[in-house]
């Protein structure tokens, strides 16, 4: 086989393989003789790749073929079929393989009557790149770990949450999902942005316990997160941003992003007080920032606002986002920026509060 072959198949399966693992095949590469695949109890991908062995071996094959420049490489599993050596130019490395008896999961194929979903490709993955900003990778709350879609007739609605910013993208189906509510797992949304952005359409099957994407011969498998208490995301979002306040959203003024920046400068300075305070009166939102003895005052007029006495926000929070937003909204509670589709919330700063 082709090294650089070898290693596409590597690079595209890496994600799936877990670090140090209690569960030592989680660490491996498995082969089953037609696919290349990974299983991390989060997610699984898979590839077409034809081996005449069986068995798994480490992850350090992964770096081994990246630091190699041979063109071949050669696989001979030992006779016993524990071990397996690999020929790459002059190296020989023999690698312990474990057996196929120790494959903890299986892909699983398609199902027709599994739940479908179609969505446009590049609408999706924008959504999925603006909730990852409001995911949490370290959380115990399957709401922070993931990504919530869920469905209102041809209407699919995104949410992620962090406990500080929130974000809502909706996005217009052409066909009515059977699902009403399903949280992916981060990594599963982190893949699917590397496997689908040359794809038109989005088909996600929907299982009861796992979702499934198959694209250009890459099987991507996440497991759902479940949930025995829904975050209830509508009525959390309508409290902090009822619908006829949302309607006082003004247009960004381009000098906000340096507004933000100098204030970032500052706020980071100050472990904390890493924030600005915000404030809007007669059509002018002023920045205040404060870290030791520097200070940083900046102002913009900011027409059709309303008056704000006093938000106290992480500047970088806003700041990550901002170049997507073309609206804005500044309230007593929390900072919003929009789109036609999205919808960030950046609550008021905790460490403010103290």
């Amino acid at each position: 086989m082709l090294r650089t072959e070898f290693l596409d198949k590597l690079t595209i399966v890496a994600p799936a393989v877990a670090g140090n693992n209690v569960i030592p095949i989680m660490s491996n590469f498995w082969f089953t003789g037609d696919f290349l695949m990974a299983y991390n109890d989060k997610i699984a991908i898979s590839v077409p790749c034809k081996t005449d062995f069986e068995g798994a071996i480490p992850r350090q094959i992964f770096d081994l073929m990246k630091n190699s420049r041979a063109k071949e490489v050669e696989f001979t599993p030992n006779e016993k079929g524990d071990e397996l050596l690999v020929k790459a130019a002059a190296s020989r490395v023999s690698l312990t393989m474990l057996p196929p008896e120790d494959f903890i999961f299986k892909m699983p194929a398609s199902k027709k009557n599994s739940d479908l979903l179609q969505v446009n490709s590049k609408k999706f993955l924008a959504g999925i790149r603006a909730c990852l900003r409001s995911t949490l990778a370290d959380s115990v709350t399957p709401e922070q770990m993931g990504i919530t879609l869920t469905t209102k007739g041809k209407l699919l609605v995104m949410w992620a949450t962090n406990s500080v910013t929130m974000t809502r993208v909706e996005i217009k189906l052409t066909a009515e999902p059977d699902f009403d509510r399903v949280i992916l797992p981060v990594q599963f949304c982190q893949q699917l942005l590397s496997f689908a952005s040359k794809e038109e359409t989005v088909e996600i099957e929907i299982a009861d316990d796992h979702a499934l994407v198959l694209i250009d011969k890459i099987k991507l498998f996440g497991l759902i997160l479940q949930t025995e208490k829904p975050l209830k995301f509508q009525e959390v979002f309508d409290r902090h941003l009822p619908s006829e306040v949302l309607e006082n959203e003004v247009e960004i003024p381009q000098k906000v992003e340096l507004m933000l920046e100098r204030s970032s400068v500052v706020a980071d300075m100050n472990a904390e007080q890493m924030f600005v305070t915000i404030g809007v009166k007669k059509g002018v939102m002023k920045f205040h920032t404060k870290s030791g003895n520097i200070e940083v005052d900046d102002s913009v007029q900011l027409p059709d606002h309303p008056d704000v006495e006093k938000l106290c926000v992480e500047p970088r929070l806003l700041k990550e986002g901002l170049g997507e937003f073309d609206r804005m909204l500044i309230t007593d509670g929390c900072a919003a920026l929009s789109n036609e589709s999205t919808i960030y919330l950046v609550a008021a700063s905790a460490s403010a509060k103290k």
